[in-house]
């Protein structure tokens, strides 16, 4: 069976067919098939990619970065022929292509919280980072932060879980994964820190405690609040 290209766009990007494809480095690259993937069954207008992938250019030097870019795309993309559809007006990402891309998976995965636990555990390995963390486009902030948001509520969901089952263990990966997305919310530290007192661990709840006070002096100047000094 003909294995499917593979696209990974949380956190570090990467393409692979069998063994990594190592043709795709160009940011602007990236972000073209981050843009038709998001976008995939849909024929996007060429001018509206244009646009978005370079605000500050005039439209003719818009067009010219998008089809200089688009070359580039085709050549560097294996089976480019059989996922893009590309006439003169648009461009379009086939949704029967062979490819599988992790945020497609995600949002199936993690589709209708409360879900099954298999679903949302499979929704939380996949989010391995924020979209595309590495290209500061702006049309991609709001995929960025939604996405973002569903993975919190993954992560939130799969811990009341295992404490309703009683598997503090697994609660306290799983809020450790959790802080790695949200490192400044106090209710997390907060979490983590009564999970390992009530596993018999004062010493990592301590260390937690230190952490937090490193992070949020460091990025917002100020001390923990009550929520985890009650803890």
């Amino acid at each position: 069976m003909m294995a499917d290209l593979e696209i990974q766009l949380f956190g570090a990007f990467q393409v692979t067919l069998v063994q990594p494809v190592t043709t795709l480095h160009s940011p602007r690259q990236q972000a073209l098939l981050a843009w038709l993937l998001l976008h995939a069954g849909n024929a996007q207008p060429r001018r509206h990619i244009a646009f978005a992938m370079w605000p500050d250019s005039d439209e003719a030097q818009a067009q010219t970065n998008l089809r200089r870019e688009l070359h580039h795309l085709r050549r560097g993309l294996p089976r480019s022929e059989e996922c893009l559809e590309v006439s003169a007006q648009t461009l379009h990402w086939r949704t029967d292509a062979p490819y599988r891309l992790d945020v497609s998976e995600f949002e199936t995965a993690g589709h209708g919280l409360p879900g099954p636990a298999a679903g949302l555990e499979r929704a939380a390995r996949l989010y391995r980072g924020d979209l595309l963390p590495a290209l500061d486009d702006e049309w991609l902030e709001p995929y960025r932060t939604a996405l973002h948001d569903q993975a919190v509520l993954v992560h939130e969901e799969l811990i009341r879980r295992h404490l309703q089952a009683g598997d503090r263990p697994l609660a306290l990966q799983v809020a450790q994964r959790l802080l790695a997305l949200e490192p400044l919310r106090e209710s997390v530290y907060a979490r983590i820190m009564q999970l390992q007192f009530e596993m018999g661990d004062p010493a990592a709840a301590a260390h937690t405690y230190g952490r937090c006070v490193v992070v949020l002096k460091a990025e917002l100047g100020a001390s923990p609040g009550s929520a985890v000094q009650g803890v």
